[in-house]
């Protein structure tokens, strides 16, 4: 199994392609998304941390720091690896949220979590 990550406006093409399992990391999925998506809220950031990056109450920085304390700490790539693996079967996984590639976002603390712990994972292309 790899993991990926995207966002929620590639979900369709995510969908279309069998060997692929889209799963969001958000703490809330998008409105316009009426399909069930699996959620994986282990990683997604608190409402707390969501809302003082939105209101300007920390920055980036900030936002990274409590969001490795808050949500990483205590959790290993390996059995976020192996939870991952118990829904996915034998499809690659693709970590979802909202904000596009190059945009600032907890997947890409996520992805690079995992990369420095060993885990490959990239940013899907299409």
């Amino acid at each position: 199994m790899k993991i990926y990550t995207s966002y929620f406006a590639r979900i369709k093409q995510i969908r279309e392609r069998d060997d692929l399992l889209p799963v969001s990391i958000a703490r809330f999925k998008p409105n316009w998304l009426k399909e069930p998506v699996l959620e994986f809220k282990k990683l997604a950031p608190s409402v707390e941390l969501l809302s003082d990056i939105k209101n300007g109450l920390i920055d980036e920085e900030q936002y990274i720091r409590r969001f490795k304390k808050e949500v990483l700490v205590g959790k290993t790539v390996e059995a976020v690896r192996i939870h991952l693996m118990s829904f996915a079967g034998n499809k690659d996984v693709v970590l979802l949220c909202y904000e596009r590639p190059y945009e600032f976002c907890h997947r890409h603390i996520i992805r690079e979590w995992f990369n420095n712990n060993g885990i490959y994972c990239e940013e899907l292309q299409f």
